[in-house]
């Protein structure tokens, strides 16, 4: 069971990065380009 949990772990991790990431970067370039228009 011990060894599962960890594996479990980086699902939940890697589902969360892959969900969270994109918005992220989308938030970064938004405010890029709002630094670049002011």
């Amino acid at each position: 069971m011990s060894f599962v949990h960890p594996s479990l772990k980086d699902l939940l991790r890697t589902k969360a990065f892959r969900v969270y990431f994109p918005s992220f970067l989308k938030k970064m370039q938004d405010s890029q380009e709002r630094n670049r228009g002011l």
